[in-house]
């Protein structure tokens, strides 16, 4: 059955004219004309649109499926029940179906997708399609719309602490062409990369501002949950690292820094030892998750990855064998990081969809090497010592280390490496901008 219908081009139109009113609605009220970031939004937001757009039909007249149109299969057979009475649709939308009932039974028999992260993508589709009569190009510019918003904050977040630098940082989160590709449309990259900026401009607004807390807290939460649902490693690789972050944030905003700084590295001493508790406690139902079983479970990805890919002659690469031991894991690092920031290589592409990704990692490489010179040239290391730097820099390593010691396909680990980007390459350029300037006080690194 054909997922992209005619109805979708009727119906898109006409969304897209309601969108847009709504997002020039938002603008002109929190951007007004004299506002630095007025100009970003709208066009942000279209190629978020062309870009939920776009992969939805590269995946329907390209690949002829894929797991974008697996999920809205799933959306359609929910709101289906719909027909049925809005009782059965909230018991099938929740998973707490009557078996006793034949409507039910049926549609939970032709329900495949069994695992909390793929439940909670077509839960939250399932809602948006309400608003769409569940057709495909519609609902995913809705998504491309809703998860913009989110996007939108992680490039706030940089403009506070850079406003100087609003015009690369807008290129490095809002216009990476394959975070616009694979973090627009209905895959669950999209929602994730959307609840770290909710999570990472509430959490700013906590520390700083102090305003509307329990509202913030409320964004913090939710999306904190959202990420904990769909892909708990983002979770577990970004919530401590933010958690310190925002810590160290207040040590050096506070105005009685040695009270704060003791408090703080108390706090911080406190988390450490009970990492393993505190991981332990929220992912006791996801096992696969455990310490002592990661190291095992990246080794069995990677290889089920590994031989999909040969099996359908996808784009596959291997890092080499391992020991599926935390030093076996250890022992990659490297070439795991290496993969998710800088492969695949020009000459490793097979696919024109893949070349894109391959740009990006060659940019992303001749960034590294040039900032690194400069820092090294100029005697201008001290500016690493930025806590944002940090922050940002230490989520884009230790998650790469993470998608890269468990993918082996590159289409893959175009889409598993979406939430850094925006944290690599703006800090990358953000030191680039720095390290231009020809004298530096302590302010222009703090």
């Amino acid at each position: 059955m054909s997922e992209i219908i005619i109805w979708d081009y009727i119906f898109l139109p006409l969304y897209l004219i309601v969108i847009y009113m709504l997002a020039y609605a938002l603008r002109n009220k929190y951007y007004p004309v004299d506002h630095p970031l007025r100009k970003y939004f709208i066009p942000g937001l279209s190629v978020k649109i062309i870009g939920a757009i776009s992969i939805g039909l590269i995946y329907h007249y390209y690949y002829k499926g894929g797991d974008t149109f697996d999920y809205f299969f799933h959306i359609k057979l929910v709101n289906s029940s719909l027909s049925k009475g809005i009782s059965v649709w909230w018991r099938v939308l929740t998973n707490t179906e009557d078996t006793q009932s034949a409507i039910e039974s049926l549609i939970s028999s032709e329900k495949y997708y069994t695992t909390i992260d793929t439940i909670t993508i077509y839960q939250i589709g399932s809602v948006i399609g309400l608003l769409c009569f569940s057709l495909y190009l519609p609902l995913v510019t809705l998504i491309a719309f809703i998860s913009f918003l989110g996007t939108w904050q992680i490039f706030r977040f940089f403009y506070l602490k850079y406003p100087d630098s609003k015009s690369l940082i807008a290129i490095t989160t809002l216009f990476i062409p394959t975070t616009c590709i694979w973090g627009s449309g209905l895959f669950k990259d999209t929602f994730c990369q959307m609840a770290i900026g909710w999570i990472l401009i509430s959490s700013y607004n906590i520390i700083r501002h102090k305003q509307k807390f329990i509202l913030n807290i409320f964004i913090l939460l939710i999306n904190a949950l959202l990420i904990y649902k769909v892909k708990i490693y983002i979770f577990i690789s970004f919530i401590p690292l933010l958690l310190i972050y925002s810590i160290s944030e207040k040590v050096i905003n506070s105005s009685r820094k040695r009270i704060a700084l003791i408090s703080s590295l108390l706090i911080i001493t406190i988390i450490a030892f009970n990492t393993n508790k505190i991981i332990s406690y929220f992912i006791a139902d996801t096992s696969k998750y455990a310490l002592n079983n990661i190291s095992e479970y990246s080794t069995k990805s990677r290889d089920y990855l590994l031989s999909k890919s040969i099996e359908t002659e996808g784009s596959s690469f291997d890092i080499g064998d391992y020991e599926p031991t935390p030093a076996g894991l250890l022992s990659k690092f490297g070439p795991a990081v290496n993969a998710t920031l800088f492969r695949p290589y020009i000459w490793e592409t097979r696919k024109p969809i893949v070349l894109l990704s391959a740009i990006q990692g060659l940019i992303a490489l001749i960034l590294v090497i040039i900032v690194t010179l400069r820092l090294l040239l100029r005697n201008k290391l001290y500016l690493l010592f930025d806590n944002t730097i940090i922050f940002s820099l230490t989520f884009a390593i230790l998650f790469s280390f993470m998608i890269g010691i468990s993918t082996s396909n590159f289409g893959s680990l175009s889409r598993y490496k979406i939430p850094i980007e925006p944290f690599l390459f703006s800090t990358l350029v953000i030191l680039y901008q720095k390290t231009q300037q020809k004298k530096l006080t302590v302010r222009d690194v703090f």
